[in-house]
């Protein structure tokens, strides 16, 4: 059976506006971490609605990279690919995880039942499982040395979904898909008073639905997206656009709902018809550093609270906290240069995959 095919539109080699909105994201997750976690300012209070758009932008990009190559894939191949792209980066940011836990046990001796925990998480972690013994220092915590991890286990399991039956189908069903999630969305909101769920076993309901609703909206967005057209104002516009839904003020679930079902759905779909060019170099790097900044600038903003908390309580919930962002963002760059990429080299040695029919080069997805 061969999937359905979209609208005839010019095939493009990238969506160049999309690595800038990606890296932006990534960013806006920081910020956001910082002041939950950190206890620095609160810039950007609606940061974690991000996580959304990499789910959109996860669903668009699979979709353009793969659709036209799965029907002579096997299922296996395609998981293949999919652990080479996400797993080293995320072992990493799972390591650095577990380096915080044990210099916290450096400072104060653990209890056999923490370093049980501990080990237990990592070790599922370090396959994006998540953490089947919940309790002591790991509480509820699906990934307790990097939480943000959660998303990514969701996201291959739906890309699971998409990959045996859904690219199978046509827009009717993922509208469907798309519009049950919505619906989900919707309940567990009022449900939670929140839409910020999926990182803990009680809140996992609801990252599941966000998980679904943005990566089907964006394989739909795919198959309808617009015919490009030369735009230098659509770009300003879409970016500062996403830049003010995550810095708009904690308020009602309402307006989170409002927020992850029609604003970031219509950003993705003003991003997408718009043909870039020139390419800025900031767009690519952005894009470049997007993923390894999601996945490590976690268990560094723990080691830094914790290093704070203790050694200098008076920096400790004050805006110096933010200048931590440049060794974040720098680390990024190299884990993404001198890590992730001679690591996948060396995975894909010996391995010679088709090319791929407009690959979006160093996206998550």
């Amino acid at each position: 059976m061969q999937p359905p095919k979209a609208e005839i539109v010019p095939v493009r080699s990238r969506y160049e506006l999309l690595d800038g909105l990606r890296g932006l994201a990534a960013v806006a997750v920081m910020f956001y971490h910082f002041d939950r976690r950190a206890g620095g300012p609160v810039w950007v209070p609606h940061g974690w609605l991000a996580v959304d758009f990499f789910f959109m932008l996860s669903g668009f990009v699979l979709a353009h990279s793969y659709s036209a190559r799965l029907p002579g894939m096997t299922l296996l191949r395609f998981l293949h690919l999919r652990a080479m792209r996400l797993l080293p980066l995320s072992m990493l940011g799972v390591l650095l995880g577990a380096g915080y836990f044990l210099l916290r046990w450096a400072a104060q001796a653990p209890t056999p039942d923490d370093v049980s925990h501990v080990t237990v998480a990592t070790v599922l972690n370090l396959l994006l499982i998540p953490n089947l013994q919940p309790g002591g220092v790991t509480g509820d915590w699906l990934f307790p040395g990097n939480n943000v991890l959660w998303s990514l286990m969701l996201e291959v399991l739906v890309n699971i979904v998409w990959a045996a039956i859904v690219i199978y189908t046509g827009k009717a069903l993922l509208s469907a898909l798309s519009l049950a999630a919505a619906l989900l969305l919707v309940m567990l909101a009022h449900q939670n008073a929140s839409l910020n769920l999926g990182f803990t076993w009680g809140t996992l309901p609801g990252g599941a639905a966000r998980t679904m609703f943005g990566f089907f909206v964006g394989v739909l967005l795919w198959q309808v997206r617009p015919l490009p057209v030369p735009s230098r104002t659509i770009p300003w516009v879409a970016s500062f656009a996403l830049v003010a839904v995550f810095c708009i003020p904690d308020t009602h679930w309402q307006v989170d709902l409002l927020m992850v079902l029609v604003a970031l759905p219509a950003i993705l779909w003003l991003s997408i018809g718009v043909e870039y060019r020139p390419e800025r170099a900031g767009m690519r790097l952005l894009g470049e550093i997007s993923y390894p900044l999601y996945v490590i600038h976690m268990p560094i903003l723990m080691l830094l609270a914790g290093w704070l908390k203790q050694h200098r309580p008076d920096l400790h919930g004050s805006a110096w906290i933010d200048l931590a962002a440049l060794p974040i963002l720098l680390g990024a760059w190299l884990a993404q240069r001198y890590y992730d990429q001679p690591v996948r080299r060396f995975l894909e040695r010996g391995r010679r995959s088709p090319p791929a029919v407009g690959r979006l080069s160093n996206a998550r997805s």
